[in-house]
This record gives structure tokens, sequence and C-alpha cells, in this order.
């Protein structure tokens, strides 16, 4: 994992991306409309339209893991 610092604030950049895409999607349950969400979420993080900080109220960033649903979280603060 790297950080990244921009406008005061650290964000997280990955680096075995294929390893946390899969660790997210199985946190998705099955649940088709969560699954639908990270998907596109993980498609518009890969082309660096966003940065993700992690969760804010969960304890996950261990350099392990990632909180699917603050990432999607995340991604829906950009797109409005």
């Amino acid at each position: 994992m790297k950080i990244i610092r921009q406008n005061g604030i650290n964000y997280i950049n990955v680096d075995q991306p294929q390893e946390v895409y899969f660790n997210m999607l199985k946190q998705c349950n099955g649940i088709e409309w969560v699954e639908d969400a990270f998907i596109v979420a993980w498609e518009s993080y890969q082309l660096k339209d966003w940065f993700y900080d992690g969760a804010t109220f969960v304890r996950e960033n261990n350099g392990d893991f990632w909180e699917v649903a603050s990432f999607i979280h995340d991604w829906l603060n950009v797109t409005g």
C-alpha cells in the first residue's frame, strides 16, 4: 500500500489491485446491487477518477483490508 497526500488528506493506493478487488468483491456477499455498485466504483477508481481515503469508523487499514461499504461511500461522494 502507498499513501498519496493531496490537499492535506492521506489517500491509499494499492500495490496489488487484483487481490484487493477480489477481497472486496467477497465482502459483497453475493448481493447483486452491492456487487454492481462496487464494480462501477472500482472501475472508476482504476481510471483514477477519485482517491480512496479509507473508512472513517471501521478499523480497516492494517495494510491488508479495505472495507467495501466505505469504498462505495467515497465513490458516491465524488459522483455527487
